[in-house]
């Protein structure tokens, strides 16, 4: 993911600050994971119908900084 962003960056003019992250199901779980190991890229995380499993949890205390996180479920989902 940091090789992609850093392609992206050097052929388009990104404005860093302004790099969200989305997932959806697995890609949901994925997207929490990337939130917390590469968090300096990230302004922001959202997820639909997905989440971290338990064992998972670990990894969000181990980001090198904290950034806003929305997390959307239905109302059938467990």
């Amino acid at each position: 993911m940091r090789e992609l962003i850093d392609s992206l960056k050097a052929k388009y003019p990104i404005n860093t600050r302004r790099v969200y992250l989305f997932g959806h199901s697995a890609g949901a779980g994925q997207a929490l994971y990337l939130s917390s190991l590469e968090s300096e890229n990230f302004a922001a995380t959202a997820v639909h119908a997905g989440a971290l499993r338990k064992e998972d949890g670990s990894h969000m205390d181990a980001a090198r900084r904290k950034i806003p996180i929305a997390i959307f479920v239905g109302t059938d989902d467990k």
